[in-house]
């Protein structure tokens, strides 16, 4: 427990009196002392219920921050395109004890560039010059060691141990000299990441506290509860902590933000005394639209015997902390749907007729709205399938396929759209049904579409539709 209730009292027995100073002693004063015979309450008072902090005095150990995932958050079928773009991501950590006095502040950093390689390209450091040093300097210290310790004032300057002095002094300080030319200002620290341009500042970052603790729940006097403390920004879900082999419950026995509890198989409320000894942990972000919040970095700040009383601040010498620690690399997620979206009925109650380029802008509007990129790539491929005989299978016929391409979003003057790309599409689509005269019973054009992000060296897979339809009757520039 971060601290305990005593119920504290004074009780005063004495009174000091006749204080003086003393001749000759200085910062000295005398004084008598006047104790009650019959045993007088008169100085006694009751101070009340006083919360002790109870500080761990032990210095902890880094959380392990053991995995990270990302999964597809909703499964909904028809044209809920915002739905199908959900994700949660979950960060996995665990802890030998899961101390009261402890306190871990998490922060996760979405759309962060994978390009490490580049930002250290225009770094100066000292690198080449600490090389040369490391290789060459055992045989200059060779002849420190065997040549100039043994110099002094009787050493004839034209003596080959004075000129062999003299050219391993010289490569030491021209090495030396070297080094600190190379470092300039930076005093050979590394490159700080953190300050480089690498995350994007259309999404906000998650920053949130979480502590754990014991609280009065159905059937457990002193159940483990967790919570995490710090609202998440918009485009975020309320986050969730689960424990492997347990069940998660909302806690809502006190004005916290996120609180939980947890149970068994059975229903039976997890102890805290059993919960801080089980290691895993599991923190997940819910519902984050993938096109506006990928590519996460993830750190963890142990802080112990921080704010162990409600409303007080621990004393700074006996708050310990272990210094940042996250994941190796940053999560790239991927998500996949095969369930049928109708593009007719997006951006509108049901089915409805408009042109071809018309269809694809309500579904680059609805697929992008939230989207944080400049620049996106496609790779699309579009199929069209009749019926020749209704008591047969459908014929199906390729049309268009799109390479991965990278189109901008933000040229187009009525939104974030990858304009080019509608038009191409758009025209491409109709110059094949032009060309082929298809029969159109029972037409339906199938779209599977890949969307990949341009945030990593090599680009990668971020979403992909691959069951996009749209009937050929609800096209009216259709050929």
């Amino acid at each position: 427990m971060p601290y305990i209730d005593l119920d504290t009292s004074y009780k005063g027995n004495a009174i000091e009196h006749q204080i003086g100073n003393m001749p000759g002693i200085s910062n000295y004063q005398a004084s008598s002392w006047l104790n009650f015979l019959n045993g007088s309450t008169a100085l006694h008072a009751d101070l009340g219920a006083t919360k002790v902090p109870m500080i761990l005095r032990s210095f902890p150990a880094s959380p392990t921050m053991a995995n990270q995932k990302g999964e597809a958050s909703n499964l909904v079928s028809g044209s809920n395109i915002s739905q199908l773009l959900k994700w949660d991501y979950t960060i996995a950590y665990s802890q030998t004890v899961h101390y009261p006095q402890d306190e871990l502040d998490f922060t996760v950093h979405f759309n962060v560039r994978d390009d490490a390689t580049q930002v250290l390209a225009g770094f100066k450091d000292a690198f080449n010059s600490l090389a040369q040093f490391v290789t060459v300097y055992p045989e200059v210290e060779k002849v420190f060691r065997e040549t100039l310790v043994k110099i002094d004032a009787t050493t004839k300057t034209s003596s080959p141990e004075f000129a062999q002095a003299g050219k391993a002094l010289e490569a030491f300080n021209k090495m030396v000299t070297a080094i600190v030319d190379a470092a300039g200002g930076s005093a050979l620290r590394m490159a700080d990441f953190s300050s480089t341009p690498r995350r994007s500042s259309k999404v906000s970052s998650y920053k949130f506290k979480l502590k754990e603790g014991s609280e009065t729940v159905p059937g457990e006097a002193a159940a483990l509860v967790v919570t995490i403390t710090g609202q998440p920004p918009t485009g975020i879900g309320n986050p969730i902590v689960n424990i492997p082999g347990y069940k998660t419950k909302p806690f809502t026995g006190n004005n916290r933000e996120f609180c939980f509890s947890f149970e068994d198989a059975t229903g039976k409320p997890l102890k805290a005394s059993t919960g801080q000894g089980i290691g895993p942990r599991e923190v997940v972000l819910p519902n984050m639209n993938i096109l506006a919040r990928q590519d996460a970095e993830t750190t963890v700040e142990l802080k112990r015997n921080v704010g162990l009383v409600p409303g007080k601040t621990t004393a700074s010498d006996f708050i310990y902390t272990t210094g940042k620690v996250g994941f190796a690399n940053l999560y790239h997620p991927s998500i996949e749907h095969d369930e049928e979206v109708k593009i007719a009925e997006i951006g509108a109650g049901g089915p409805h007729k408009t042109t071809l380029s018309q269809h694809l802008t309500n579904l680059f509007a609805a697929l992008l709205k939230e989207n944080s990129q400049d620049t996106l790539s496609f790779l699309m491929t579009t199929t069209y399938t009749y019926k020749f005989n209704s008591a047969l299978e459908g014929i199906e016929l390729p049309v268009i396929m799109q390479p991965m391409q990278s189109f901008d979003i933000t040229s187009n003057a009525d939104g974030n759209l990858p304009q080019k790309a509608i038009d191409s599409w758009s025209k491409s689509i109709l110059s094949w049904f032009h060309a082929h005269q298809t029969s159109k019973d029972e037409g339906i054009l199938h779209f599977d579409m890949t969307v990949f992000s341009n945030l990593t060296q090599q680009s990668m897979p971020l979403l992909r539709l691959n069951s996009l339809t749209l009937e050929v009757q609800y096209i009216t520039d259709i050929p």
